[in-house]
């Protein structure tokens, strides 16, 4: 069964500490769960607290988490745009 997708506020708050901790595989699966939830409900500013924990991940940009990471979020980044035209 799947695991239910945590709200984006929650997310907001695991995704730092995570990255924090240096534990940027899960804060990269928390991100990605905040980016499956807004894709249902778009949050301009859940899309931006995603965006700052990818800044957060800066230190492992070289990780697969984080790269994949990336092809998620450039893949949102040229839709929203796509739509917003």
């Amino acid at each position: 069964m799947k695991k239910p997708l945590p709200s984006i506020r929650r997310s907001r708050r695991q995704l730092r500490p995570e990255a924090a901790d240096r534990n940027p595989e899960k804060a990269c699966e928390y991100a990605v769960a905040a980016l499956d939830q807004l894709c249902n409900t778009w949050y301009a500013t859940g899309m931006e607290r995603v965006r700052e924990v990818r800044r957060a991940l800066a230190p492992w940009q070289h990780e697969r988490c984080v790269q994949d990471l990336d092809d998620r979020l450039y893949g949102w980044e040229t839709t929203v745009s796509a739509l917003g035209r």
